[in-house]
Order: structure tokens, then sequence, then C-alpha cells
């Protein structure tokens, strides 16, 4: 899933982030790894319910 990491100050919201996790817990899990000082000013926002497809622009055949 995907999750936007948001950042609670006290007159607005800023999302300051994008991640994806399995599920919320390991969204909140990341977020305070990677924004270690914003403590309990973030917000985690299920922005997908998939994950974002990955595209290359190479064949299959050129991989292996």
């Amino acid at each position: 899933m995907t999750f936007s990491v948001v950042q609670r100050d006290t007159d607005a919201k800023h999302v300051i982030g994008t991640l994806w996790a399995d599920d919320e817990p390991r969204a909140r899990a990341l977020a305070a790894m990677f924004f270690p000082k914003s403590g309990d000013s973030l917000l985690i926002q299920r922005a997908e319910g998939r994950e974002i497809p990955m595209r290359l622009n190479v064949s299959p055949q050129e991989i292996h």
C-alpha cells in the first residue's frame, strides 16, 4: 500500500513524503526512521490501496 507522511503544524498539514508498506504499523515505523525528530507531529494517511506498478523501458529478454 502507498502512504503519505504528513507533518502536522499548528495551523496546517504538509505532505513531506510518500512510502510503501504492507500495512499502517509498518508505515509508521518507516516514517519514524526517516523523520526521527518529528515525533507525534507525523500523520500516516493511506494514499493508495495498492502498490504503484514499476515500469521498465527494457524488454524481459534484456533483463536476463
